[in-house]
């Protein structure tokens, strides 16, 4: 029970690098990123932080075809 009320302390106490962990990854050839399951929030957070990046989103039989149509578009020599 303490080290959890210790984990809990740190996430609560500590920031969340989202902008540098997404910059990092878009500095490392990352431009498209999909969100699974209900809501696109993380979408929104990712297209304020990266315009430029290609985003789909999840959550059910149509969007998971619509994501895998634009992922067979995208890596097409």
């Amino acid at each position: 029970p303490e080290g959890i009320r210790n984990k809990i302390a740190m996430q609560v106490n500590h920031p969340v690098r989202w902008r540098k962990i997404l910059e990092n990854m878009n500095a490392q050839g990352i431009d498209i990123f999909i969100e699974a399951g209900p809501g696109k929030g993380l979408s929104g957070l990712v297209k304020k932080t990266l315009p430029a990046v290609k985003i789909c989103h999840v959550e059910d039989a149509e969007t998971l075809r619509k994501t895998l149509s634009v992922l067979k578009e995208e890596t097409r020599c």
